[in-house]
């Protein structure tokens, strides 16, 4: 009878232990120790993704694989998110092409642009222009702070351009 209370009271201690250590499953927030994602500074790779705010002087932004961790299931959608620091007078340039109006500020509570916050800029007066985003040719939400070269973007599913003569995918090489 001992050796059976002994099994059962090392088993409940057992499983105890485990399920106390097992995070659950709808669990989103890191461990407390953790600060979140790094923020990537990279502006190459920008350049490349967002020609039309090139070159860009700095940059601190973020994708949605930057959070992707061991319990993550990708999705659909490939989603890049950040503030820029463009080149000085491009919104000037911007401004004589296309028609701007006064934006919200950045939402900065989703899953991705709450790691944002901390480089939010203060008192920025933030401008969009429809006609402009359409003109990327992407999903894309664009804001201008008015006062500054300082730019907000969501990009999603965003398409690095080929360099000439490459094929695009499911293209022929002949033609």
């Amino acid at each position: 009878m001992k050796r059976r209370n002994l099994l059962l009271l090392l088993g409940g201690a057992t499983t105890a232990v485990a399920v106390a250590t097992v995070p659950s499953w709808g669990e989103d927030a890191p461990p407390p120790e953790a600060k979140g994602p790094k923020l990537r500074t990279a502006t190459a790779e920008l350049d490349e993704f967002l020609p039309p705010l090139a070159p860009l002087r700095e940059a601190q932004w973020l994708t949605d694989s930057d959070l992707d961790g061991p319990r993550s299931i990708p999705g659909p959608d490939f989603e890049m998110v950040g503030f820029l620091r463009t080149r000085p007078g491009l919104f000037a340039e911007l401004k004589g092409r296309f028609a701007f109006e006064p934006a919200p500020k950045p939402n900065l509570d989703d899953y991705i642009a709450k790691h944002l916050a901390p480089v939010a800029p203060a008192g920025a007066t933030w401008v969009r222009s429809k006609d402009f985003d359409s003109s990327l040719g992407v999903r894309m939400y664009v804001t201008f702070d008015a006062g500054s070269d300082l730019v907000y973007f969501r990009a999603i599913n965003p398409k690095q351009p080929q360099p000439s003569g490459t094929p695009q995918p499911g293209a022929s090489a002949s033609g």
